[in-house]
């Protein structure tokens, strides 16, 4: 069941089961393409993280990271891209207001699984889009003691108004405030702390940048 080079016989090429190829280093599996089409780096199993089997799976006992790196003489950095449409592929329909364009899910072994997720971050269309219109925001979800899933705890929304424990800051800027602090179901407040000695400060400056006590 395997491919090899007679001069290197403990790398190679395996097909250890039906419709699953590996490839081999040093005498043992690096990569493995499964039954269900999912890329597995040091692993010979799929596993649900954070309640995704993810087509992509990296697991590694002392390293499990990915690195870009982008060598170009100009300011373009390398990138990440999470992009989503409603239909199919083939004939993709446009998104729809409040649709997960994306998200990145931290989670852990809970003692029994991985699916339980500790916290997430989600990018939401936060509007009508249109033709080069997509509106959006972004979201920092923490799961609660005793809790299994994340709730919503910092909002910013597509007009760059931020909520925190707010998840429509919009609805509580009439006087046109960038930030919202409070919760609907408690009080609301703001705490500065500062070193010992020291007195916490709030500056306010006008368009020249210049602060005033």
């Amino acid at each position: 069941d395997s491919i090899l080079h007679t001069g290197d016989t403990d790398t190679s090429i395996r097909f250890p089961t039906a419709n699953t190829f590996t490839v081999e280093t040093a005498g043992g599996e690096a990569i493995r393409v499964d039954a269900g089409r999912r890329l597995l780096v040091g692993t010979d199993s799929s596993a649900n993280y954070g309640g995704d089997t993810g087509i992509f799976q990296i697991n590694g006992t002392t390293n499990a990271s990915m690195a870009l790196k982008r060598s170009t003489d100009n300011a373009t950095e390398p990138t990440i891209v999470l992009a989503k449409s409603r239909g199919s592929a083939d004939s993709p329909t446009v998104v729809n207001s409040a649709d997960v364009l994306g998200g990145i899910r931290f989670a852990g072994y809970d003692g029994s699984d991985y699916v339980t997720q500790g916290a997430s971050i989600l990018c939401a269309v936060d509007g009508t889009p249109g033709s080069n219109d997509l509106p959006g925001r972004l979201t920092f979800n923490t799961t609660a003691d005793g809790a299994s899933t994340p709730s919503e705890r910092v909002r910013i929304d597509s007009s760059g108004k931020v909520g925190i424990n707010i998840n429509n800051p919009g609805s509580y800027n009439s006087a046109g405030n960038e930030l919202v602090l409070g919760n609907t179901g408690n009080n609301g407040g703001m705490t500065i702390v500062s070193g010992t000695g020291n007195n916490g400060h709030i500056f306010f400056a006008d368009g020249t940048g210049t602060p005033n006590r």
